[in-house]
């Protein structure tokens, strides 16, 4: 009769020391009560973190007894943590969290613009000019082309097309040749395309400068 109590008495023993509880939470916007998915349930000083469901739901499986800092961390929201205690808060069939959104506040931001009479045409306009000097010396270097001279300039690069003809694109800014626009004495060539400019079909010995115009002031020589 000892022995059969003895062994009763380590029976319930295992039973205190080795209790696991379930617990399920729900989390809410607090302001529109809609649910909050892929959220995060951590019990701190634990490894235990779970994400809720698309319908706001977690739940924390096999948590030993005790008093546990629950943490719930979203983006665009609040932290929130709750103290909860077990086994007693498993009697609440689900523990109902609201996370506020978390808002930044901005200081106020005043925009104002003046407008002016002028025409877009007489506006100031960036310009880089290739003067005479650089093309006499381009001659005695290269007279064939003017490819490598256009080439020294910054945002600017030379991609040849064909190795038979010689053909190449000018590609200003990154973008395709074909967004490139040719101009001799302010008149459009090769019918304003350009893709398959050819820069030795341009001697520097043709020439006395050369202007160059980038970005959205461009726009002002035409669509091409």
């Amino acid at each position: 009769m000892r022995s059969f109590t003895v062994l009763f008495l380590f029976f319930l023993l295992n039973i205190a020391v080795f209790s696991q509880n379930n617990i399920s939470f729900r989390l809410l916007d607090s302001l529109t009560k809609e649910n909050i998915p892929s959220a995060g349930v951590k019990f701190e000083g634990t490894k235990v973190f779970v994400l809720t469901d698309t319908s706001g739901n977690a739940t924390a499986k096999n948590i030993p007894d005790g008093n546990y800092s629950v943490q719930f961390t979203s983006v665009g929201y609040r932290t929130k943590t709750i103290l909860i205690s077990l086994p007693k808060d498993t009697l609440r069939k689900k523990i109902k969290v609201l996370l506020g959104p978390d808002q930044v506040m901005m200081d106020e931001v005043v925009i104002s613009s003046t407008r002016t009479h002028s025409h877009m045409g007489d506006s100031p306009l960036k310009v880089e000019v290739i003067g005479e000097d650089e093309t006499e010396e381009e001659n005695g270097i290269k007279p064939g082309n003017v490819s490598s001279l256009l080439g020294d300039v910054s945002g600017i690069q030379i991609q040849q097309t064909s190795p038979v003809s010689g053909n190449s694109n000018v590609r200003m800014l990154g973008l395709q040749g074909k967004y490139t626009q040719v101009l001799r004495d302010g008149i459009p060539m090769y019918e304003g395309f350009s893709a398959d400019f050819g820069v030795m079909q341009l001697p520097p010995l043709d020439l006395k400068q050369i202007e160059i115009v980038k970005g959205s002031a461009s726009t002002l020589y035409g669509g091409g």
